[in-house]
């Protein structure tokens, strides 16, 4: 199973990306805006992480993520604004405006369907396709599912 998280837009009000497994989108994620990976207050940075079920007194049945560099406890859960993050990967099943803030909508609703699809244990992948300038995106850390794609064609033909 392929988890990966697309970061596609980040403003004042948080980073804002699609959660997909294998290839297809599964629900939109919101984060804190990136603050050089400082605690509570910073998405964290793009790479690949592990993943297992965790709970906590306040959030039940989530996801923790590993190893992250010089952080603890980020948290796969629940919630609508960046308010709600404290560094953690917040779940949604839309795009939505609460307020003057942007954040997103229907998140437990957005979460018990990860709760269905995920296992306990898994590898995520977060890749950073903001643009940076008009037409210039930043180079994933991991390959591209286009450089995958064009590397099983190269590979058919031997």
């Amino acid at each position: 199973m392929r988890v990966e998280l697309l970061r596609t837009a980040s403003n004042e009000d948080g980073t804002f990306g699609t959660f997909n497994i294998d290839g297809q989108p599964i629900c939109v994620t919101l984060e804190e805006t990136w603050l050089n990976n400082q605690r509570r207050i910073s998405c964290i940075p793009a790479g690949e992480y592990e993943c297992e079920k965790y709970s906590g007194t306040k959030y039940k049945d989530v996801w923790i993520v590993k190893e992250v560099p010089g952080r603890t406890a980020i948290l796969l859960h629940w919630g609508n604004t960046e308010l709600n993050t404290a560094g953690c990967l917040l779940f949604g099943r839309n795009f939505s405006k609460f307020g003057s803030k942007w954040g997103i909508g229907r998140s437990r609703e957005a979460f018990e369907i990860l709760r269905k699809v995920l296992p306990d244990k898994f590898t995520l992948t977060i890749y950073d396709c903001f643009m940076k300038q008009p037409g210039i995106f930043t180079k994933p850390k991991a390959p591209t599912f286009w450089e995958r794609f064009l590397k099983r064609l190269d590979t058919l033909g031997e």
